[in-house]
């Protein structure tokens, strides 16, 4: 290659340099529009969703028919803004859950019987059979058979008693002064909306039909068919708005009340959304503490969902290792405990940020290296084989008295599961999994959630695992199947405002349809004052203390 040749590449090569770099520019100067456009749809979301919560609140207080039209339509036109904003942000998908198979549990012992199960919650009849009066006669001397006292063989038998429905007509009896011409009507039965043609208990049979059993509400149209109701799906949804306004506070003070206590386990999963121009994937949030749960539908599973959902929580949080809860609480620190936003008229809002510790879940961690095992590589077993030890040591401390289990869980989380964590954190420093592989996934899991996950040693209260959220998700999960989700943004918020309280009655271990009808009587009589599942359980358990 001679002189001109070598010059003409090099001064080839200096403008494909030039251009390259002219592009390069090019591309820093649009990814920087892009993160700042990026980050200001981010914080109007966070604003849109505050104003939602702010207009919620003010519906829950409203008491005007009007007012209450008047502020679910300012919700929707938020609403609309909102789903505009997360389609710029995360476009049509967002980020999923993967979801791993655990290794199948050892087979349980069959049992070889059963007995008939005692029935203490059913009401109990008799019925006394008597003999026909040609088998009043003895069959071996023809003698008269006499009835024995009060001498009975005794059997049960579990029956059904049909639901029905009646319509009733409610006379209200005038007087009339016998002064002057005054008149005055008797009091009717109170209704829970002007004009509803339909009793509080059968508003409340039709929710927990649909929220307990997971009927559809086509499905409880036809079986009230069956029993002679004729009735359209949207009379019953009728009934179920308007629970939803009565339970508002209610609502509002149960979410307040869940995160005051010192612990509680979050998680997420889908919902679909079914419009006119097809389904749209949301996402149901759970909070949860020992006693009840709290369900937020989203239309995305960003930082201002999950603001909403722990607002400014300052205990402990358990969780997976999804990235919102991580960021949040970094917040506290990067954010000094508080978050001011700007409003589109200048005016400012602090936002609600959250102040808790964070402490991942051994359930999750587990599930990477059971794939990494069911793929044949065989070093998996070791920390299977600890994490098993450490579930173990779990399963020991539940047993005895309630009282003592943080005390017990101190213990011999100490003596026995502190050795079984230092030789999975010896054997995680140590482990040279190959490139690209299921078990390098798990240990790169485990490496990016040590820390979190090894809390629970320095607090009893901690568990070693959020199944507790996934399994108050089954109900939601069950209905997300039959009801093939919700029609519209007010369709979600009736639905979480129901899963919360049903859930919470479930938890507790109370009846929700006896819940919700001595909720309604309370409500009724004192709008302002919400009455809790907890409160209903207290009062069983002052009767029951009384009564005994």
């Amino acid at each position: 290659m001679n002189v001109n040749e070598l010059l003409q590449q090099i001064q080839t090569l200096q403008k494909e340099n030039k251009r390259l770099v002219t592009k390069t520019e090019d591309l820093q100067q649009r990814l920087t529009e892009s993160d700042a456009l990026k980050d200001s749809l981010e914080a109007e979301v966070e604003i849109l969703m505050r104003r939602i919560t702010q207009l919620t609140r003010r519906l829950a207080e409203a008491t005007r028919t009007d007012q209450q039209l008047a502020l679910s339509l300012e919700i929707k036109r938020i609403q609309q803004l909102l789903e505009d904003r997360n389609t710029a942000i995360f476009g049509s998908k967002s980020e999923r859950r993967s979801s791993g198979k655990v290794r199948a549990k050892p087979e349980r012992k069959k049992r070889k019987g059963h007995g008939p199960r005692k029935q203490p919650n059913l009401p109990r009849t008799e019925q006394l059979h008597l003999l026909d009066e040609a088998d009043q006669c003895c069959p071996h001397c023809g003698a008269e058979l006499r009835a024995w006292g009060e001498r009975c063989e005794e059997s049960e038998e579990i029956t059904v008693v049909k639901r029905r429905y009646e319509l009733v007509t409610h006379k209200r009896q005038k007087y009339k002064c016998s002064g002057c011409d005054h008149i005055e009507s008797a009091l009717g039965p109170r209704r829970f909306f002007p004009g509803n043609r339909y009793s509080t208990d059968f508003a409340i049979a039709v929710a927990i039909d649909k929220y307990c059993d997971h009927l559809p509400l086509n499905r409880q149209v036809g079986r009230m068919r069956r029993a002679g109701l004729e009735v359209t799906t949207s009379t019953l949804w009728d009934q179920l708005k308007a629970l939803y306004v009565l339970f508002l506070p209610t609502l509002i003070a149960l979410h307040e009340q869940i995160l005051q206590s010192p612990l509680v386990y979050a998680d997420e999963t889908t919902w679909r959304v079914m419009g006119k121009g097809g389904s749209k994937k949301w996402w149901v949030w759970a909070v949860r503490d020992e006693r009840c749960a709290y369900y937020l539908l989203a239309q995305s599973r960003s930082q201002a969902a999950g603001r909403e959902l722990l607002q400014n929580y300052d205990g402990i949080v358990m969780a997976d290792d999804f990235s919102v809860y991580g960021a949040l609480e970094k917040e506290k620190d990067r954010s000094g405990g508080e978050q001011i936003r700007l409003l589109p008229d200048g005016s400012e809002v602090v936002l609600a940020t959250p102040n808790y510790t964070l402490s991942t879940c051994w359930s999750h961690i587990r599930r990477y290296f059971v794939k990494a095992e069911q793929g044949g590589e065989e070093d998996a077993s070791f920390a299977l084989e600890r994490i098993g030890g450490l579930y173990g040591v779990e399963r020991e401390a539940s047993v005895g008295a309630p009282a003592e289990l943080l005390s017990r869980r101190r213990r011999l989380r100490s003596e026995r599961s502190a050795p079984l964590i230092a030789e999975l954190n010896r054997w995680r420093n140590a482990v040279r999994p190959a490139v690209g592989s299921r078990l390098e996934k798990a240990v790169s899991h485990l490496n990016r959630v040590w820390e979190r996950a090894t809390l629970f040693l320095e607090n009893p209260v901690i568990p070693l695992d959020n199944n507790a959220a996934e399994r108050s998700l089954r109900g939601v999960v069950v209905g997300r199947r039959n009801h093939q989700g919700s029609r519209s943004e007010e369709g979600c918020r009736v639905s979480a405002l129901f899963y919360s309280l049903t859930t919470s009655c479930e938890l507790l271990g109370v009846n929700p349809s006896a819940y919700l009808a001595a909720a309604v009587t309370r409500i009724l009589a004192d709008r302002k004052t919400p009455f809790l599942p907890t409160d209903f359980k207290a009062c069983l358990e002052a009767k029951a203390e009384v009564s005994s």
